[in-house]
């Protein structure tokens, strides 16, 4: 799962670094790859932590979260492009991933799924 993490964000100051279209449409083909690969990671590991009663709620909750963050994310983006320029918008993208890695390290030895 980290490396799916380093991955994309190494696509993201890639792209930020070099904003070309060649450089934009290479990175399509990585995002897919690296976000197909969390999904299926994270899914699996939200499974396995939740309670048996508890798995359908909490799978629910989890696959909302992508439209919930769609709907946040552009009124986010609008309003740091409209006041900051396009160049905070895509630090600002690399925040959340970055402190979501941040958890991911600090927390990983204490997730242990009991039987």
């Amino acid at each position: 799962m980290f490396h799916g993490i380093v991955g994309l964000a190494i696509i993201f100051v890639a792209v930020y670094s070099i904003p070309t279209f060649y450089v934009y449409f290479g990175a399509m083909f990585g995002i897919v790859i690296f976000k197909t690969l969390l999904d299926a990671t994270c899914m699996e590991m939200v499974v396995q932590m939740s309670n048996d009663d508890n798995k359908g709620t909490v799978m629910g909750g989890f696959e909302s979260m992508p439209q919930l963050s769609g709907l946040i994310s552009p009124l986010i983006g609008g309003y740091v492009s409209t006041n900051y320029g396009y160049t905070s918008t895509s630090i600002t993208c690399l925040i959340p991933l970055i402190i979501s890695t941040a958890v991911l390290i600090t927390s990983k030895n204490k997730i242990v799924k009991q039987d």
